[in-house]
């Protein structure tokens, strides 16, 4: 099977792949893994998903103002931790300044501000410690940048001719 040399992994919603980092992989002649389906996710998926991280030289996480992005800031030290043992490049970006917002339905409870409160603050530590933790360790293939410039200055410089 043939792989990508990069996989894009992080938040789903947001245009940071398709405006920022797509193009910048395109330029370079480099081939990729756009995991958004419209089908939306399914075990399978997620096979393919692990898959492709294992066999690829790059994988990229990138976590917006978009969504809590609770599940792939989960898979972020597993993806981290497999590139280093692998030997491939990984580079995370981390927006600090998500606010979480209660879902419509959930506005009116009157519990709703203590929820929000409790969201807040799981959103606003896990993104903090995920890249504290990472900042943490002087690896030569582990990259956390500040912004997606950043992400794509640094795959220019790794596939750049």
């Amino acid at each position: 099977m043939d792989y990508p040399q990069v996989v894009l992994f992080g938040s789903i919603y947001g245009d940071w792949r398709e405006n920022v980092i797509i193009p910048v992989l395109e330029e370079l002649g480099v081939t990729y893994y756009n995991p958004i389906s419209e089908t939306g996710w399914n075990k399978n998926l997620g096979d393919r998903e692990a898959d492709v991280m294992a066999h690829c030289e790059t994988i990229i996480m990138v976590f917006n103002r978009t969504s809590p992005s609770f599940t792939s800031l989960a898979e972020a030290g597993w993806a981290a931790l497999g590139a280093h043992i692998r030997g491939q490049t990984f580079i995370m970006q981390v927006d600090h300044d998500y606010t979480y917002q209660l879902p419509p339905a959930l506005r009116d409870n009157p519990d709703a501000d203590e929820v929000r409160e409790w969201m807040q603050h799981w959103v606003t530590s896990s993104r903090h410690l995920t890249v504290k933790h990472a900042k943490e360790f002087n690896l030569p293939t582990l990259h956390i940048a500040d912004t997606l410039d950043d992400v794509a200055a640094i795959l220019r410089k790794k596939y750049g001719k």
